[in-house]
């Protein structure tokens, strides 16, 4: 699932370099722990030197990511945040486990059988009301 990594644009606001599954209408985002601040991870560190840049830019990355899923929720996509950190050997299994989990419950969702709508039973009942049956014949009152 996460071989393929391509540039694609989904409105014309929105370009990233992540994957695109059309058929569960969702986007894996793959963000690295540093450049998106992956808070309580050890791949997340503050820089020494030049603190206040760093900070500014992550900060904007962050920004920049919340925007970008609302304006995907918007338009009916899912999205799902994968981390650098799990995607390390020793959390790979658990990490494509719990992305398998999640595409199956975003395909139920996309694809269950919506209930159909029962016509009122007053829209008939009213013209039964107006109408009497003799010999087989509908006459109006």
């Amino acid at each position: 699932i996460l071989n393929g990594i391509k540039k694609f644009a989904i409105s014309k606001d929105i370009y990233f370099l992540d994957k695109l599954l059309k058929k569960y209408k969702t986007i894996i985002f793959v963000n690295g722990c540093f450049w998106h601040k992956h808070e309580g991870c050890k791949y997340f560190v503050v820089p020494k030197t030049r603190t206040e840049f760093w900070l500014n830019k992550i900060n904007r990355n962050q920004e920049r990511d919340k925007e970008v899923k609302k304006q995907l929720a918007k338009m009916g996509w899912h999205s799902i945040t994968i981390w650098e950190c799990e995607l390390k050997p020793s959390n790979k299994d658990k990490t494509l486990d719990s992305l398998l989990y999640t595409l199956n419950k975003i395909f139920l969702l996309n694809y269950r059988v919506k209930p159909y709508k029962i016509v009122e039973k007053e829209m008939f009942m009213n013209v039964a009301e107006n109408s009497d049956v003799e010999n087989g014949k509908i006459t109006e009152k």
